[in-house]
């Protein structure tokens, strides 16, 4: 096949895939029909029947597609002449990819050293385990190779590795719209001492030092929040309402000893109160009408709060209660429209969060 379509001056994708896709264009040539968002993350496969599975979850996360293909066995063109494509293309603002072992990986890691520069590449690659290389090879027929090889050539040409799916487009949606921090020291905002507690572990297993807060910060906490808040980082707002949620952010987003901001279960409080007051309760009216004004009250927040992010350049990493509420919430709508996601545990956000800090010291030195 490939000796006869080069007669003809003919590429081929494949074989053994599942199509491409160039939703600028609305061209496809998926098998099956998946209606996708428009947007700027690109995306390589090498598996097809995977591939589907990795669309979904994007589509389900919000995340928006500018192109995507398949690359299957690669008898022709190879994942290296697509990461080269995407690089060129204005409409691909971050590159991921699947990867299950590399055709050319001299060239991959020179075009790698280039793009990072630019645009940030996201990969999930497989076959770190003997079991996972005998598959690999048995899938694609790729040399999956030494996975220490491997993270050596990532970590040196800045390409951010991803161990799944879910924190593939965690981390390819923050590149997209959060900036970029200046160091790794992080300011923590919680309702409730645990999520401080899980949240400042999370951190330092991933290398994330806890800010010390200025003297002026403290001062202008103190004037917000009752006495018995801890005084320290992190803030816990010891259940002083929603009153006290927003105001907290501005003298953390504006300490310089803070890096970066780290929201738990703050953002989207008015929505889980609403929710856990029951229909029958004859409160519900009372509260219906409070959560009306708090919800306009939370949408002012966070269009000020996108503006200090902007401003500060400095990271907002959003982690709260991801149930059917939420989704549906007014506040949810206008974090996806501004490209900021909401992780469910803090764990996961405190980890896109390092890739953040790894990807901007790579780009500073």
């Amino acid at each position: 096949m490939v000796r006869t379509a080069r007669k003809g001056g003919i590429r081929l994708i494949g074989p053994n895939c599942m199509g491409n896709f160039n939703t600028a264009t609305n061209f496809s040539t998926l098998r099956q029909e998946l209606t996708v968002d428009k947007g700027e993350i690109g995306l390589i496969s090498q598996s097809g029947g995977f591939a589907w599975r990795i669309l979904e979850c994007g589509t389900e996360m919000g995340v928006g597609f500018s192109k995507f293909v398949s690359t299957g066995n690669e008898a022709d063109l190879h994942l290296e002449d697509f990461l080269e494509y995407l690089a060129q293309d204005d409409g691909t603002k971050i590159i991921t990819a699947y990867i299950e072992g590399l055709r050319e990986g001299e060239r991959f890691f020179t075009l790698a050293k280039d793009i990072t520069k630019k645009k940030p590449i996201v990969v999930m690659k497989v076959g770190k385990t003997e079991a996972g290389v005998k598959a690999v090879k048995s899938h694609t027929s790729a040399m999956a190779g030494s996975d220490t090889i491997y993270q050596v050539m990532f970590k040196q040409s800045g390409i951010i590795r991803v161990d799944g799916v879910e924190e593939l487009f965690d981390v390819a949606s923050a590149l997209l719209r959060q900036p970029l921090p200046k160091g790794n020291k992080v300011g923590i905002l919680t309702t409730g001492g645990g999520f401080g507690c899980i949240a400042s572990d999370a951190c330092e297993r991933l290398g994330l030092e806890l800010a010390s807060l200025s003297p002026h910060t403290v001062e202008r906490l103190n004037a917000i929040l009752p006495s018995r808040w801890p005084h320290a980082n992190p803030v816990d707002t010891v259940a002083a309402g929603f009153s006290a949620i927003y105001p907290c952010f501005w003298p953390l987003m504006e300490d310089d000893n803070i890096d970066a901001l780290l929201a738990v279960h703050a953002v989207g409080w008015p929505v889980i109160i609403h929710e856990r007051t029951s229909i029958s309760s004859p409160l519900r009216p009372k509260a219906d009408q409070l959560f009306t004004v708090q919800e306009e009250e939370e949408l002012t927040g966070l269009d000020k709060l996108f503006d200090y992010m902007d401003k500060y350049r400095k990271p907002v990493i959003i982690s709260g209660e991801l149930n059917e509420a939420m989704k549906t919430s007014r506040t949810f709508s206008k974090l996806k429209e501004n490209g900021v996601l909401m992780y469910p545990t803090p764990e996961r956000a405190a980890k896109v969060l390092a890739h953040l800090v790894s990807y901007s010291r790579y780009l500073s030195h």
